[in-house]
């Protein structure tokens, strides 16, 4: 990510994952999210239409539970409460910002700099906010191991990151 981050000449920079689908006006409604308080517009993670039963067990854990989950902490965030629920996936950020941390490589020491992207920002008392339109994972083939060994993951790289 850095020599883009390098390359960056405008104010705001996208880091999202290489499997994801973009709709053509996705950067719009990230960016119509991007109002003067805010420092960092994410997505909520969700899922491309795929077959086979692995690929439903998957959607309809982002589509119920996840998300519940993601849109009730991004709501507390909204008013004020200080929630940080960044996954990360796709995230729409002020470049200045993180020029003021030494740019993006300040977070390379992270397993889910995600997070800590979002944590640096609204410490700085930047808010976060969630775009209308959902990552859309586009991962290719699903299978019951690799989503249950993901959800682990998933659940364990924010504790493993933080210090106690």
């Amino acid at each position: 990510m850095q020599p883009g981050y390098l390359a960056a000449k405008h104010e705001l920079l996208l880091v999202s994952d290489s499997g994801l689908l973009m709709k053509e006006d996705t950067l719009t409604d990230m960016v119509a999210h991007m109002t003067p308080d805010v420092g960092i517009v994410h997505q909520m993670p969700f899922t491309c239409d795929r077959k086979g039963w692995p690929a439903i067990l998957e959607k309809v854990y982002f589509g119920t539970g996840h998300a519940r989950m993601y849109l009730f902490l991004g709501l507390l965030d909204a008013l004020g409460f200080g929630v940080n629920c960044c996954t990360g996936m796709s995230c729409l950020m002020r470049k200045k910002v993180l020029d003021e941390a030494g740019g993006i490589s300040a977070f390379g020491i992270y397993l889910a700099e995600d997070y800590f992207f979002a944590k640096y920002i609204q410490d700085r008392g930047w808010g976060i906010r969630i775009a209308s339109q959902p990552a859309w994972q586009n991962a290719g083939i699903c299978r019951v191991k690799t989503f249950l060994s993901r959800l682990t993951r998933m659940g364990l790289l924010p504790l493993a990151s933080l210090s106690l």
